[in-house]
């Protein structure tokens, strides 16, 4: 008697050019939300990450096993509609940060697609250069934002020990520098 696949079990193949329209649509409409926003530097670091691992990905074409399970599908296409339902909703700055980690869970959403949980390591190096995209600005923005973590100290400590290393001297008192005189005249 033959052992019969269970059906969240048996294996699915993608077509890469489904893969490649569903990635293409979501890399658009992250940058055009960054660029409706405002947010360039996001904007142009997102356009260059997009690009390199593009590259990554084209140069591991012909590696790449792309064999997924029924539920892996859905857990990433559950992913993606959420990312899609999040990106309906900006509309201010406020809500622009989900876009610096959109991403992210795009590239978990597209590789649970294409590979499955057993492929899913095909796409590390990929999901890690995500990763860095968008989750600690987002997690450092938010923390200062918040007032959680005061930068201006560190800041003005900062710059007043580069100004004394180069010559400046500066009188300290309760986080107040004032400049008092250049020694190198």
């Amino acid at each position: 008697m033959k052992a019969k696949k269970s059906y969240l079990l048996g294996e699915l193949k993608i077509s890469p050019i489904i893969l490649l329209i569903i990635t293409s649509i979501f890399v658009i409409i992250n940058l055009t939300l960054l660029w409706k926003s405002g947010d360039e530097a996001q904007l142009g670091l997102s356009t260059l990450f997009c690009i390199a691992i593009g590259s990554m990905i084209w140069d591991k074409r012909k590696t790449l096993v792309l064999e997924s399970n029924l539920l892996p599908c859905i857990l990433g296409g559950i992913l993606l509609v959420f990312v899609l339902s999040q990106s309906t909703i900006v509309t201010s700055t406020k809500h622009a940060d989900v876009q610096r980690i959109s991403p992210f869970f795009v590239g978990i959403g597209c590789s649970l697609i294409a590979s499955g949980f057993a492929g899913i390591k095909q796409f590390r190096t990929e999901l890690i250069l995500l990763f860095f995209l968008g989750i600690p600005s987002f997690i450092f923005v938010s923390l200062i934002d918040n007032n959680i973590i005061q930068i201006s100290p560190f800041t003005a400590a900062t710059s007043a020990f580069l100004l004394s290393y180069i010559g400046f001297l500066y009188f300290w008192m309760e986080f107040i520098f004032i400049y008092l005189l250049e020694v190198w005249k």
